[in-house]
């Protein structure tokens, strides 16, 4: 469907199976639900109902432990981060990647030791991310 945007006050979209609405903050939230979105039902023969969704913006921060002391630090990628777009159309990933240890007795990384304790029966390996070649 064709993207229609209003960036602030009311519009009104006729209610198609194919209709999407995203919803986009642009800053995170002081408190849970502090924002909210109020969605209207109306027909030609029927009352109007409507209904308020309440949303809250949450800040994602890609912060680690890379010097591994113990605490993570950002290393002054968060301004950076503040423009990268998420989502369907959206670039970038978040990519889980291993941690340390599955054991925290263990006495060597997770991928240098021969223990296998994930549920899939497969011991993490290191990952490098890259670029798919365009």
């Amino acid at each position: 469907p064709p993207t229609k945007k209003n960036t602030t006050g009311s519009s009104k979209w006729s209610l198609d199976p194919s209709l999407e609405v995203s919803l986009r903050i642009k800053a995170a939230s002081s408190s849970t639900g502090d924002q909210k979105v109020q969605i209207s039902y109306y027909g030609p023969k029927i009352n109007p109902v409507q209904a308020l969704l309440y949303v809250t913006g949450v800040e994602i921060s890609l912060s680690t432990d890379i010097t591994r002391t113990g605490k993570a630090k950002s290393i002054g990628a968060k301004k950076g981060q503040r423009t990268w777009t998420w989502g369907p159309r959206g670039q970038g990933a978040i990519l889980l990647v291993n941690c340390d240890r599955d054991n925290p007795k263990s006495s060597t990384m997770d991928c240098r030791d021969d223990d296998v304790l994930d549920s899939q029966g497969e011991d993490p390996r290191p990952s490098a991310p890259r670029c798919p070649e365009s």
